[in-house]
């Protein structure tokens, strides 16, 4: 083959110039470029030549590949297994933070989609479908169909084919306890939603002696009928979550309650009720065996505990690990007669407490000794009025350097009172302050709280030189949402680079930084952090996604799937 370099040209000096040959020079070009084009011809025919052969050889080389895998997929240890260690394994597939959903999706049904071997072990493994998350079809946009009574036999049908469904799922649960949870949209509009909820609640009521755990988010009416459970019928429940939506009880629904039998079960020990008309002191439950509480529902029409109530239901609670109280102003003028004395929960470990508006919660958190107390969540209510949310700096003084985790939703707390509120407990080391839109409590809306976390309060939790002078000095864990992310890129910097220093005595390294801002990222110091993240430490930095938006976007009109165009306002 001849020389594949193109021979020396007496154009080189004019090329990639903006010279333009006269008819003369044009002829020459082209009889210069009659020996390279020749070239560059045989060598697209040898180029297609290799090509087929290279084709050949592929089609060589997957037929064997096909063939070899298909052996070697005979090997797999997996096909050997016992099948009592693959059900071990299919058990630990079902998912670890929610009750198994009738989706092919995840484990159980996804195991079954596998192979023949794999389905007769997934059918035949109680422990699979001894825990199911139902959820009632949303139909509150049936009233919108024009021929709603014709299209109500097939909603019907649909429905009465989910409720053969979870009969047969919980019948594959063999004798195994249950862990069931049911949720209902709850609207105003809801296609029969009452009925619904009944039929729904009356499917899984066949298996009440089974239920161990237990989240029920339905309505009124299909409660009821879990009210007329006796404590016989369920002796295996320990978890009772109840959640009746904005609905309010009536009379003779209130009295059921407050003689059900199934919160008197014998093992019950975990209870959480979201109701806007029920009593918590006035239910028949067995407190000294009470673990674990959750009580909420404040609305305008509902205040929830009072002060001297909550003292009353813990002094009944000496088992207590975990509690979440919602307390509302009704407290304010029987806190300091009514709680008075001390009480030890000596196992209680976990608080979540809501301040209502105008609730003083120092009185009551002066007369608890909790040596066991590690995580406080402490959150305020919105509502119309604004008053200063002060169980910050009422309740942390009190707790000494017992404190582990300090989660705050705040409402109304000021960057200096959030700093002032830090100081008091130097041996936290998970902080985290929530976005309050997102703890959005149901019959309030959310009225816009300031930004409490600013670059004032990074640069308190800053070193100064090698000193420990700086607030939270144990601090490991650092989470901010969105909301309060008030501080700057460059401080956020400045704070995690100071607090991955380990050589600064009395103040320990940081492992984990997550924050979510709602503003457009002003600096990009994730590269500055690239060491500090390659020595172990977490650091997850969220911004909101660009938006070509704004009353004078030039955008607008412009219909293209590359544009992240603005949703249109709502009248």
């Amino acid at each position: 083959m001849t020389s594949l370099t193109m021979p020396e040209s007496p154009f080189t000096n004019l090329l990639h110039t903006n010279f333009a040959p006269s008819d003369l020079e044009a002829d020459q070009i082209k009889d210069f470029l009659l020996e390279s084009t020749y070239q560059m011809s045989n060598l697209e025919d040898e180029i297609v030549r290799v090509q087929r052969v290279l084709d050949a050889l592929k089609d060589k080389f997957h037929a064997l590949s096909a063939g070899v895998e298909a052996h070697r997929a005979l090997l797999l240890p997996i096909r050997r297994l016992p099948p009592d260690v693959v059900c071990e394994v299919f058990v630990h597939c079902l998912p670890s933070d929610h009750n198994a959903v009738m989706s092919s999706a995840e484990a159980p049904m996804l195991l079954g989609r596998v192979c023949r071997s794999w389905r007769t072990i997934a059918l035949s493994t109680p422990r699979l479908w001894a825990s199911l998350h139902v959820s009632v079809p949303d139909l509150s946009g049936l009233h919108q169909i024009r021929n709603p009574h014709h299209h109500r036999t097939r909603v019907q049908a649909k429905i009465n084919a989910r409720l053969l469904a979870i009969q047969e799922w919980l019948l594959r649960s063999g004798a195994c306890p249950l862990s069931l949870s049911l949720f209902q949209l709850q609207m105003a509009n809801n296609w029969n939603m009452d009925s619904l909820s009944v039929q729904f609640v009356e499917t899984l009521l066949p298996f009440a002696h089974r239920w161990k755990t237990v989240d029920l988010r339905v309505t009124n009416t299909a409660l009821t009928r879990v009210m007329d459970l006796s404590k016989d019928d369920i002796p295996l429940l320990e978890d009772l979550r109840i959640d009746s939506g904005l609905q309010a009880l009536s009379e003779d629904d209130y009295g059921q309650w407050t003689s059900a039998g199934i919160f008197e079960a014998t093992n019950l020990c975990s209870v959480s009720i979201i109701s806007y008309s029920i009593q918590l002191s006035g239910l028949p439950i067995s407190w000294s065996r009470l673990a674990h509480l959750t009580f909420g529902g404040i609305t305008e029409w509902n205040r929830g505990l009072t002060l001297s109530q909550v003292w009353g239901i813990l002094k009944n609670c000496p088992s207590l690990e975990s509690c979440s109280l919602e307390i509302d102003r009704e407290a304010a003028s029987t806190t300091a007669n009514e709680v008075q004395g001390t009480l030890e929960l000596s196992f209680l470990h976990t608080i979540s407490i809501m301040e209502g508006i105008q609730v003083d919660l120092a009185p009551l958190f002066r007369c608890l000794i909790l040596p066991a107390l590690h995580s406080l969540k402490l959150s305020k209510r919105f509502g119309p009025f604004h008053d200063v949310f002060l169980a910050p700096l009422d309740i942390l003084p009190l707790l000494g350097g017992s404190l582990k985790k300090l989660v705050l939703e705040p409402h109304a707390l000021s960057a200096s009172d959030l700093i002032t509120s830090l100081s008091y407990i130097p041996s936290v080391t998970h902080f985290k302050v929530q976005d309050t839109r997102k703890a959005f409590v149901r019959g309030s809306w959310p009225t816009g709280p300031p930004l409490i976390c600013e670059d004032t309060v990074l640069a308190r939790m800053i070193p100064l030189g090698k000193t420990p002078d700086c607030i939270c000095p144990a601090l490991e864990v650092f989470e901010c949402d969105a909301k309060h992310s008030g501080f700057s890129d460059e401080m956020l910097l400045d704070f995690i680079r100071s607090r991955s220093d380990p050589t600064i005595p009395g103040v320990r390294k940081l492992k984990q930084v997550r924050v979510i801002f709602d503003r457009a990222r002003e600096v990009n110091i994730m590269p500055e952090l690239s060491e500090i993240i390659s020595k172990g430490i977490k650091v997850e930095l969220h911004y909101p996604p660009p938006t070509h938006s704004g009353p004078y976007s030039p955008w607008y009109g412009v219909h293209s799937e590359e544009v992240d165009l603005p949703p249109l306002p709502y009248f």
